[in-house]
């Protein structure tokens, strides 16, 4: 068969910086424990990582789903999606069906957004 690949990035604040400005910081996290340890943590999020890719590729995203939509911070929250095929819109977050997709309402209409750079912010 075709061979696949994907990459996968994760974003880690251990700690935020201190000239950090205030309003950046609001609706910033990080982990800022005295007690974090990147190389244990790296390796426990590899570890982790490895196990759900594995549970992945055996059965697809369905039986990952509902932890995803337990753990997703824009679900039914008013959004800013872009995208590279578009301008910027305006719409709601219903968070993702059986298959991965973003589910994006706007004007009423939910779609299913299934490919391309896409970033979500709040509204």
């Amino acid at each position: 068969g075709v061979p696949h690949a994907a990459v996968i990035g994760i974003g880690v604040n251990l700690r935020l910086p201190p000239e950090m400005p205030d309003d950046l910081r609001a609706t910033s996290a990080a982990l800022d424990s005295p007690d974090a340890e990147e190389n244990g943590l790296y390796a426990v999020l590899l570890a982790e990582l490895l196990a759900i890719l594995e549970r992945f590729g055996a059965s697809g995203f369905a039986p990952l789903s509902s932890d995803w939509l337990a753990r997703h911070a824009f679900q039914n929250a008013s959004v800013l999606l872009a995208s590279d095929f578009g301008a910027p819109r305006h719409g709601i977050c219903r968070g993702v069906d059986a298959d991965g997709a973003l589910l994006f309402e706007a004007g009423g209409r939910v779609e299913r957004v299934l490919s391309g750079e896409v970033s979500l912010r709040p509204a």
